[in-house]
């Protein structure tokens, strides 16, 4: 351990005496060399330690008091300065409150300018042609001059950058809108033909069907025809069978009575004769019958298919003449053919069509 030979000087005079005892303490302490072990050392070295903290205690109750002294001082400091500042203070608001009264001015001043500069700012605008048009007519309205003092030329590219930037996304927006619009149309096309193909195919169905329909029951008919035919040939092949009988049985008389012989056989062969004329009569007349009731029969179907066509026609005629006026009547296609639909079905109250 080092030993202070020489006096310290101290700026704290209260500190001055412990300095002189510090330096004679350190001395002895240096040279002192206590057995721990034993009890007697170890009780010395207890009562050099108790000794040391004698002044250390010593030491705490000079500190306290010096610094007593110094905090008052540094209050009074602190309160002289304080009132000295005020008075400065005082004097600088004299001049700072026009100071500051000019730069909130100006601040307000180019804040104002630039929250006419955000009006070039089309970033948020909405992707519309009606909204691109209306902020290009606010942007043209815009003038740029010297009120813009300081932000003229900021001013001037902004707005034309923004006229630029809008022109550009209207010319984008109307062209989209075209092809959207084209696209429409093609489409509202396409159904159409889809449901003019549609309609076609309906009304050849129904044609088909018609014609199948009628193809069937002509077929039914000769069938019928034939079937009467055959059961008029069967009657005629019964008669003549009578009629074959009668022969045998008079015959057979004239045989019993050679007398009546001659006369019964050419009886017989008249009533024969006229028999198979009837017959052969009747069979021609049920065969002649029944092929001009299928021939009229078969005549009257194909009347009433050209009046159901000549009807078709004409009610196709009429409802086109109606969708006719309706469209010059400004509805579209669909819906004049939608609305003639309707007053046709009968779905429409109190409206319909005169055939």
């Amino acid at each position: 351990m080092e030993v202070l030979d020489a006096p310290v000087v101290t700026e704290i005079a209260a500190y001055q005496p412990f300095y002189a005892e510090l330096a004679e303490l350190e001395k002895n302490n240096a040279a002192l060399a206590f057995n721990y072990e034993s009890p007697k050392g170890n009780k010395e070295a207890r009562s050099h330690v108790y000794k040391l903290r004698q002044t250390k205690g010593a030491l705490e109750k000079a500190r306290t008091g010096a610094k007593a002294e110094y905090l008052r001082l540094g209050r009074a400091v602190d309160a002289e300065a304080k009132t000295i500042n005020e008075r400065l203070e005082a004097m600088i608001q004299v001049h700072q409150v026009k100071l500051d009264e000019i730069e909130s001015r100006e601040k307000q001043r180019v804040a104002a300018l630039r929250a006419r500069l955000a009006a070039f700012d089309v970033a948020g605008i909405p992707q519309n042609i009606e909204a691109v048009t209306q902020k290009i007519n606010e942007l043209t309205e815009i003038v740029i001059d010297e009120s813009w003092q300081e932000f003229m030329a900021d001013a001037s590219t902004g707005k034309r950058t923004a006229l630029e930037n809008m022109h550009t996304l209207l010319a984008d927006l109307q062209k989209r809108a075209a092809e959207a619009a084209e696209l429409e149309r093609l489409r509202r096309e396409k159904a159409e033909q889809e449901q003019r193909d549609r309609d076609a195919k309906i009304a050849a169905e129904a044609a088909e069907r018609a014609r199948r329909e009628a193809e069937e029951k002509a077929k039914a008919e000769a069938a019928e025809a034939a079937r009467k035919i055959a059961e008029a040939e069967a009657n005629a092949r019964a008669q003549a069978e009578a009629a074959a009988r009668r022969e045998a049985e008079l015959k057979a008389q004239a045989e019993e009575a050679e007398r009546r012989r001659i006369a019964a056989e050419e009886q017989a062969k008249r009533e024969a004769a006229a028999a198979a004329e009837r017959a052969e009569q009747a069979r021609l007349k049920a065969i002649a019958d029944e092929q001009a009731r299928v021939k009229a029969e078969a005549e009257r179907a194909e009347r009433e298919q050209a009046t159901r066509e000549a009807n078709k026609a004409h009610r196709a005629a009429i409802n086109t003449a109606a969708m006719k006026a309706l469209m010059e009547g400004g509805l579209t296609e669909a819906d004049e053919k939608k609305a003639v639909t309707l007053v046709a079905q009968g779905k429409v109250p109190a409206v319909s069509i005169n055939y």
